[in-house]
């Protein structure tokens, strides 16, 4: 049976992407706007100041409530502080000997705790941040990570506005290549026929599969520009992070991604350094061997770039087809029929290699970003192999001196 359950779900992820910064001047946290304004920017900004009008509102009187936890808060420290002098001596809290927690103190500690939450859950309900979702099992989740560590789906802030223009594309491309084959076949049955003339149920072929492949093209069109405006989109905000991210630090990042030797090569002396590492391939393997300069730099172009290239050559072959299926079939245009239908097809067949290079170069990009702004999960974990030892009682200090 399927699970019908909900729970409610809040949106906390949001939250604590807001760039936030807290002043010399202040206590609380205030919008950083020095941080680099990209496409979240805004939505970020407008997610602060709705929850600022959330939290000040009269009407709910969160301030106050606010107020008396930490007031609470401060009382139940204040007498923890007035026990543990009464019961343990300084050299033994300096030694790390604590406080033993009682029944009482574990009540009122969870209870100071579910007011807290309490009151959070209640500001993000009236800021919308809420919401009933289906309970999601702990093997879905497992699922998601095997399938990002397979690559099948993309890690990233982006990752699901960019999977879907994938996906639909490649879903298209797939139906233009079958439709193209389709009409290969159909052009060289009626090539191999003896008799053209008689062939006209093979003649009603070829015309009903080139208009089911023209009938496709808008569609395409449409899908792989939109797919490469996304791609140059989210390559530019990428780089103007990483950008940003130098400037604030005063210095560039550099890595295995972008080494120090790599960007001094970019900065001066790229041509030549390539040619000299090109004519040291030759010598090595020989020129027949080795690819063309011009072949090795075309490869190292972003997929994007050469996909556009790619689908306006396909693009003239279908407006030489479109303008071959207004007029009738005869043996002078039959051979010129089944080239550009075999053309159309081999053009379709490389559209989808590809795209499907896009999509796993997209997932190592998405990759390859997230560890350099150095969202990598947890990076260390912090060991302590000295004694363990702790503040005393009523002091900011480690020691009473």
């Amino acid at each position: 049976k399927i699970n019908k359950a909900k729970e409610e779900w809040f949106d906390f992820k949001s939250i604590m992407n807001i760039p936030v910064i807290i002043k010399k001047t202040g206590a609380h946290p205030e919008l950083n706007d020095r941080v680099f304004k990209g496409i979240d920017f805004k939505l970020q900004t407008d997610l602060y100041e709705r929850l600022q009008e959330t939290a000040c509102d009269p009407a709910l009187n969160s301030l106050n409530n606010i107020a008396d936890i930490e007031n609470n808060c401060i009382t139940f420290e204040k007498e923890i502080i007035e026990r543990t002098k009464a019961t343990i001596t300084v050299e033994d809290q300096a030694n790390g000997k604590l406080l033993k927690r009682t029944q009482c103190d574990a009540e009122r500690l969870n209870n100071l705790s579910s007011q807290f939450f309490s009151l959070i859950y209640g500001i993000c309900r009236e800021a919308n941040l809420s919401s009933m979702v289906p309970i999601v099992r702990a093997s879905s989740m497992n699922s998601k990570r095997r399938q990002v560590a397979s690559e099948k789906i993309m890690p990233g802030i982006a990752s699901f506005a960019i999977s879907k223009c994938l996906d639909q594309a490649i879903k298209r491309c797939r139906r233009i290549c079958q439709r193209s084959a389709m009409l290969s076949k159909a052009t060289r049955i009626i090539l191999s026929s003896k008799i053209l003339g008689q062939a006209t149920k093979e003649k009603r072929r070829v015309f009903q599969c080139a208009k089911r492949l023209i009938r496709q093209r808008e569609e395409f069109y449409v899908t792989i520009h939109s797919l490469i405006e996304i791609c140059h989109q989210i390559a530019t905000d990428r780089k103007n992070q990483i950008i940003a991210i130098e400037q604030a630090r005063g210095q560039r990042i550099f890595d295995k991604h972008c080494e120090f030797q790599t960007s001094a090569i970019e900065i001066t002396g790229k041509n030549d350094y390539d040619k000299y590492t090109h004519q040291v391939k030759e010598i090595i393997f020989g020129a027949e061997n080795v690819k063309s300069l011009n072949a090795e730099k075309e490869e190292r172009f972003p997929k994007s770039q050469r996909l556009l290239a790619e689908f306006n050559e396909w693009g003239k072959f279908m407006i030489t087809l479109e303008s071959f299926s207004r007029t009738n079939i005869n043996d002078t245009k039959l051979q010129t029929w089944e080239q550009v239908a075999q053309t159309i097809k081999h053009k379709s067949q490389r559209l989808l290699k590809t795209l499907q290079k896009i999509q796993q170069e997209e997932w190592i990009n998405s990759k390859t970003h997230y560890l350099r702004i150095g969202k990598n999960g947890p990076i260390a974990r912090m060991t302590n192999p000295k004694p363990r030892t702790g503040p005393v009682a009523g002091h900011r200090g480690r020691n009473p001196s």
